[in-house]
């Protein structure tokens, strides 16, 4: 299979990464499905403490709390991957390769990190942007390992060529409740390039 025909895919084991992956091998392209783990629920460095009940048996602190980690996956809603597992049974489903990627450092270090620093600073900034970015780029570095000439996520946007001057943009969906156009913003004209949306058409209902 030639590299022009093959195409990593983010699967994040939600559903949107699935039929992402699913259409684009529908449409006959070698599908490399990869996992990006951005955030560790078992990471201390997540845990908020709170004061344990009577009905829950989990160990209590010396400070008479625990650690309580079930914001995260409202918390991380794009960044935190819901079950690896998961992902890796639907790619299995769909019969591609699946690799899965662990950021836990590049994530602290190039998101978590910058929005603690505006925090103190007073700096306002979208860190959403930052984790998009970052998601890309890793999906870019993977698929230049394996070869892949394109890369694609199950985003709600779109990516526009200008003709007259070859630049590339992102747009808005085709679904106003989901458009997710502007978390990818910070992207380049080569990544813009070589990304696929394959739900950009799309209504998530």
């Amino acid at each position: 299979m030639s590299a022009i025909n093959t195409v990593v895919v983010g699967m994040s084991g939600k559903m949107d990464s699935f039929v992402a992956a699913y259409l684009l091998k529908k449409q006959g392209l070698h599908v490399i499905g990869v996992c990006i783990q951005m955030v560790d629920v078992h990471d201390t460095l997540y845990s908020r403490r709170r004061a344990m009940t009577i009905q829950e048996s989990t160990s209590i602190s010396e400070e008479g709390q625990i650690d309580d980690l079930s914001y995260i996956p409202a918390f991380f809603t794009d960044c935190h991957v819901v079950n690896l597992e998961k992902a890796r049974a639907q790619a299995e489903h769909l019969e591609i390769p699946f690799y899965a990627v662990n950021a836990l450092s590049e994530f602290k270090s190039l998101v978590l990190d910058r929005v603690i620093s505006a925090g103190i600073s007073g700096e306002k900034i979208y860190p959403c942007m930052y984790c998009h970015q970052l998601l890309i780029d890793l999906l870019e570095q993977k698929a230049n390992k394996l070869k892949a000439q394109m890369v694609a996520t199950g985003h709600y946007a779109r990516v526009q060529l200008i003709k007259n001057n070859k630049v590339y943009s992102i747009g808005a969906s085709h679904d106003p409740t989901i458009d997710q156009s502007l978390k990818l913003a910070q992207l380049n004209q080569n990544q813009l390039s070589r990304l696929l949306l394959p739900l950009a058409e799309m209504r998530r209902d």
